[in-house]
């Protein structure tokens, strides 16, 4: 996403146009979504859809990271 925005912004210099596009989101949503194909046409525009964060399971994530850091670092410890 950060390379297709930088040549966005660099070839958006001599077409202007290019500058309202989002080639990068859909790119990206075409391929999370299994569509991304060379045949695919883009448009360079992205609708963004907002949804609710499942911030509960965010932070079972980093618990679970933390327990599995401790238990490694457990491991590496002389004489286990």
């Amino acid at each position: 996403m950060r390379d297709v925005a930088n040549l966005r912004s660099f070839f958006g210099r001599f077409a202007p146009e290019l500058l309202h596009t989002d080639f990068g989101q859909e790119i990206w949503d075409l391929y999370h979504r299994g569509a991304l194909h060379p045949e695919v046409v883009l448009t360079g525009r992205f609708e963004r859809k907002l949804q609710a964060v499942d911030l509960g399971g965010v932070m079972r994530e980093i618990d679970d990271a933390r327990l599995e850091e401790a238990a490694r670092l457990l491991r590496l410890q002389p004489g286990r």
